[in-house]
Formats: C-alpha cells, structure tokens, sequence
C-alpha cells in the first residue's frame, strides 16, 4: 500500500470554472497535462456541472460533461519512471 501512495494521486477538480472569492483560480485540462513529464495519466474521467453545483451527485450520477463547459476531472496519475 504504501508503494501505491508514493507512485500514485488521485485527483479531483473542478474545470474551466470561473474563479471566485473561494476559490480564486480556475484550472483547464492544458493545466492538468503541466504534471507531465512526472506524472502520467493512469485513469481520467470528466463530468459535467449540475446547475444546483451538486458535484458529487454528479459524479456518481455519471452527469455528462459538455466540451467548453464548467466540468469536473476526476483522475488518477501515476509517477512516471
């Protein structure tokens, strides 16, 4: 077990989400792909965001993601090498 946490994250973000006071900052799948060369996508799935902001409804109800929408990127990296 503690290989798999020293060689792995898991991730879950929201996407291309416009910044507020809470959270300042918006991040795009571009940004997701700055992790390599040192990590390398094991798992990726993206999600779309509900209108009543419900994200983990909306992961386990699979909600569809919309290209150049506000979604969610849930994944797992593995360290390369």
């Amino acid at each position: 077990m503690k290989y798999w946490r020293e060689r792995h994250s898991a991730e879950s973000v929201e996407l291309d989400h416009p910044p507020t006071p809470a959270e300042p900052i918006t991040i795009t799948r571009d940004q997701l792909r700055a992790f390599a060369p040192e990590f390398e996508p094991v798992h990726e799935e993206l999600f779309g965001t509900p209108e009543d902001h419900n994200l983990h409804a909306a992961i386990l109800s699979k909600q569809p993601y919309v290209p150049n929408q506000p979604g969610i990127y849930v994944g797992k990296m593995r360290r390369a090498g």
